[in-house]
C-alpha cells in the first residue's frame, strides 16, 4: 500500500479516536464539555447524549476504510463527506445565529480532518493508478517503440531500465534516439536536433568487441569504444558497458551502459564522469 494510503488510514483512525473521546466526555462530563466548547446552555444534555451515540455509530462505519481504503472505497469517500458536510452545516447555522458560536470549533475540526482525508485519498488513488499503469507497461514491453520513451518521465524510463536484462551484446547497425531532458516539452525537439546534427546511433562489431558511433548526415562511423559485460553503476546487476576510456581522447570521461528491454531494443544510461546526463535507445534488426 502506498504512502498516501498509509497516511489516509492514520488520519481516519485519528478522527475515529477524536470522535470516541468526544463521546466519552459527553457521557462522563457533559456539563463541563458544553461549557468548555460553548455549545449553549448546560441545562439540557439530552441532545448531547443523542449526538454522541450517533457519532459513535457513524465512526464505526469508518473502520473498514481505515483498514483498507481501496477495498472499501465507497466508505472512504463517504467518511470524507461525513466530515465536510456536517462542518458546513455548523458554519451556516452559526452564521445565521441558529447555533451557538462554539459549534465553529466542531466545524473547524471536522472540516480540517475531512480536507486532509480527501487530499490523501485522492493522492493515494492517483499513486495506485500510476503504479498500475507502470505494471501494464511492464507487461507490454515487447510492443514498445523507441518513440514511446520520448513520452515517458525520467522515473518511468529508469524503471524500464531496471526491468531490462543484460541480454546479448548486439551486432551490426543500431538505430539510435537520444533522450535528453526526459519528461519535459524539450525532449522531442532535442531528439530531432541530435538526429539531424549530432548522432544517429551506433554500429557494433561484436566479435571484435568494439563499436563506432554513427554521425549525420550520412551515418559516418567514428569515435570508437570498447564493449563488454560488467556491473552497471545505475542499478544492481549486469549491463553492457560502452567504454571510451582507452579508445577516445574526446570522450575519455564518457561511459555508457545499456540493457535489453525488448527483443533487439536497448535502453542506455550516459555518464559524464560521475554524473548521469542523458539516455538513448538503440534498435537492432532481430533478423540479423
Amino acid at each position: 500500500m502506498n504512502t498516501y494510503a498509509v497516511w489516509f488510514k492514520r488520519v481516519v483512525w485519528f478522527g475515529i479516536l477524536a470522535n470516541f473521546t468526544y463521546a466519552v466526555c459527553a457521557f462522563v462530563i457533559p456539563y463541563q464539555l458544553i461549557t468548555f466548547l460553548q455549545l449553549g446552555s448546560p441545562d439540557s444534555t439530552v441532545w448531547l447524549f443523542n449526538y454522541s451515540v450517533l457519532l459513535v455509530l457513524l465512526s464505526c462505519f469508518y473502520i473498514p476504510a481505515a483498514n483498507d481504503p481501496f477495498h472499501y472505497l465507497a466508505n472512504s469517500w463517504l467518511l470524507v463527506a461525513a466530515r465536510i458536510i456536517p462542518a458546513t452545516t455548523f458554519f451556516i447555522s452559526v452564521f445565521t445565529a441558529y447555533m451557538p458560536t462554539g459549534f465553529l470549533t466542531l466545524g473547524i475540526g471536522d472540516l480540517s480532518i475531512g480536507i486532509v482525508e480527501g487530499i490523501l485519498l485522492t493522492l493515494a488513488l492517483w499513486k495506485k493508478s500510476t503504479i498500475q499503469e507502470q505494471g501494464d507497461k511492464q507487461l507490454t514491453t515487447a510492443t514498445l517503440k523507441p518513440s514511446d520513451l520520448l513520452k515517458m518521465s525520467q522515473a518511468e524510463i529508469d524503471e524500464l531500465y531496471k526491468q531490462g536484462s543484460v541480454g546479448e551484446i548486439p551486432d551490426g547497425d543500431g538505430k539510435g534516439i537520444a533522450i535528453i531532458a526526459a519528461g519535459t516539452i524539450l525532449v522531442k525537439v532535442l531528439a530531432l536536433i541530435s538526429k539531424l546534427f549530432f548522432w544517429q546511433g551506433k554500429f557494433f562489431y561484436r566479435e571484435e568487441k568494439f563499436f563506432l558511433n554513427k554521425l549525420p548526415p550520412f551515418g559516418i562511423r567514428a569515435f570508437k569504444g570498447e564493449i563488454y559485460k560488467g556491473n552497471g553503476r545505475f542499478c544492481e546487476g549486469e549491463a553492457i558497458i560502452l567504454d571510451y576510456s582507452q579508445t577516445s581522447f574526446i570522450f575519455k570521461k564518457v561511459k555508457e551502459e545499456m540493457r535489453e528491454i525488448a527483443p533487439g531494443f536497448y535502453l542506455a544510461q550516459v555518464y559524464l564522469g560521475e554524473k548521469r546526463v542523458s539516455n538513448f535507445t538503440l534498435e537492432f534488426s532481430t533478423s540479423e
